[in-house]
């Protein structure tokens, strides 16, 4: 169980309630996010309402996210790439993970996706001009983790940008977390 799957879960769980999130077009039933396209309860969604999301990162320091050609390294299961994709990115996620890539082609099926681990991403140099690492570079084991930060750097073009963003595990969430899942 990660973050990303507690958030589909918790968008499941409120979806099987109705607390009167109808719109027109949607009768009895919430609008869809976004970001993650789960029914959206009022809460903000972490891919693209929060100012810390991996979007806002981005948008701020790029003007337009159109034709930027993003790698997403450990993509999981496309929730990030859907977004990116919208925004007018060219994006390629990879992940080791066949099971997360299957869903994230059909997820986000203007996107490209690889198997493949950080430590050894199969690309030119300097093919991208962002590469992130969104919550996923402590999934890397520790012996190869300066690989797959070296990978990072070698497949992102000068210039580019090279954005890892990594959970802070501490506050009371991930104390309650960890009774479920201690990374």
């Amino acid at each position: 169980l990660n973050l990303t799957t507690l958030s589909k879960l918790l968008h499941r769980a409120r979806s099987r309630i109705n607390l009167s999130g109808e719109t027109a077009e949607r009768p009895g039933r919430a609008p869809v996010c976004g970001g993650c396209r789960q029914p959206k309860w009022n809460q903000a969604c972490p891919m693209t309402d929060s100012i810390n999301s991996p979007v806002a990162v981005l948008k701020s320091v790029m003007a337009s996210l159109a034709g930027v050609k993003i790698l997403d390294v450990g993509c999981g299961s496309g929730a990030l790439a859907r977004v990116l994709v919208a925004e007018g990115a060219e994006v390629t996620g990879v992940d080791p993970n066949l099971q997360a890539l299957t869903a994230a082609r059909s997820v986000a099926p203007a996107a490209r996706f690889e198997q493949a681990g950080a430590e050894a991403l199969p690309f030119e140099d300097a093919a991208f001009d962002v590469v992130l690492i969104v919550n996923a570079l402590h999934h890397v084991p520790l012996a190869v983790m300066d690989r797959a930060l070296a990978e990072a750097a070698r497949v992102t073009r000068p210039a580019g940008l090279l954005v890892v963003i990594e959970p802070l595990a501490s506050g009371s969430f991930f104390d309650a977390l960890r009774v479920v899942e201690d990374e």
